[in-house]
C-alpha cells in the first residue's frame, strides 16, 4: 500500500510516495517532480500514471508525470490535462483511459494507446 503526493503535517502539497511495510512507513519509491495533494493515479502494466492534483499555490495542476515500478524514476509527460484539475478520477475500461471531473461534470476520454504513446512524445493529443 503506498500513498502518492498528499499534504504534510502542516497541509502543504507534497511529491513524497510513502509505502506500507506491514510494520512502518517508509520511502521506498522517489518522489515526484511535483508536489500534488488530491491528484489521480493510475496503474497500467508496470507504470505508475500521476496526473492533475492540487499544487502548493493551491491552483489545479494540468502535468501529468509517470514511473516505471521497475526502473523507479519518475518521468515528467509532455502530454497534459485538458484543464488544470484536482480531486478527478481516472480509470482504464477496455481499450480507452477516461478522466471524469465531478464539479463541472467535465468527462474526457483517449485511446489507451494514443494515451500511452502521447506520455512521451511532443506529438498534439486530443481528449
Amino acid at each position: 500500500f503506498t500513498l502518492i503526493g498528499g499534504e504534510n503535517t502542516r497541509g502543504i502539497p507534497t511529491n513524497d510516495l510513502v509505502t506500507w511495510t506491514g510494520k512502518e512507513w517508509k520511502v521506498l519509491y522517489p518522489p515526484m517532480h511535483t508536489a500534488r495533494a488530491f491528484p489521480s493515479v493510475l496503474a497500467i502494466g508496470d507504470l505508475i500514471i500521476v496526473s492533475g492534483g492540487r499544487g502548493a499555490d493551491g491552483e489545479g495542476v494540468d502535468t501529468i508525470e509517470f514511473q516505471d515500478v521497475n526502473k523507479r524514476i519518475w518521468i515528467q509527460s509532455n502530454l497534459k490535462l485538458p484543464l488544470p484539475l484536482s480531486d478527478h478520477h481516472m480509470s482504464l475500461c477496455g481499450e480507452y483511459i477516461y478522466i471524469y471531473y465531478w464539479l463541472n461534470g467535465y468527462f474526457w476520454r483517449m485511446n489507451k494507446k494514443n494515451f500511452m504513446a502521447s506520455l512521451t512524445t511532443n506529438d498534439e493529443h486530443n481528449w
